[in-house]
């Protein structure tokens, strides 16, 4: 499922209606298991039009070394060429989509939602750091320790990423 948002009024505007909807729903059932998934999608395609907010140390000298720079979703993609590997640069939701998603769903109100939109950070790593994320259980999942701790076990030094 691929969803488009260049536009973040049409995003709130859908988040705020797919809140109407869960509010509504029972809990756990398979209504409230699909909005999540809506709105998981959803943040992870608003976030493509975002740049990273941190960046790994090997992902940055991939970048440096290249003399390319990465603002958004499209420069990854360009800089993936570049370095002649597709996937080779990745963005990380360092809280992952789902768990972002059901922050979302359960703020208290519309607009603590939608302040929670830009607050979720990504990171620019490899897809060998992005393996190493994987291989821990906890990284794949909710990163009950914050993603600080999988970074850390999983050997990643990040940076703020200035673009």
């Amino acid at each position: 499922m691929s969803i488009e948002w260049r536009n973040k009024e049409n995003l709130i505007w859908t988040i705020k209606q797919l809140r109407i909807i869960y509010n509504e729903s029972k809990p756990n059932s398979e209504q409230t298991k699909c909005l999540i998934k809506l709105v998981r999608e959803s943040i992870k395609s608003h976030t493509n039009h975002n740049g990273a907010d941190y960046i790994s140390s090997s992902a940055k000298s991939l970048l440096d070394e290249s003399k390319l720079k990465m603002r958004n979703h499209g420069d990854l993609n360009k800089a993936n060429k570049v370095l002649g590997k597709r996937g080779l640069l990745t963005l990380d939701h360092l809280i992952p989509a789902a768990k972002q998603a059901k922050e979302v769903l359960f703020a208290k109100t519309d607009d603590d939602a939608i302040n929670l939109l830009d607050k979720f950070p990504l990171a620019l790593i490899t897809s060998d750091e992005n393996k190493r994320i994987n291989e821990n259980k906890e990284g794949k999942q909710d990163r009950p320790n914050g993603w600080e701790e999988i970074y850390k076990k999983s050997g990643i030094v990040l940076e703020i990423y200035k673009k």
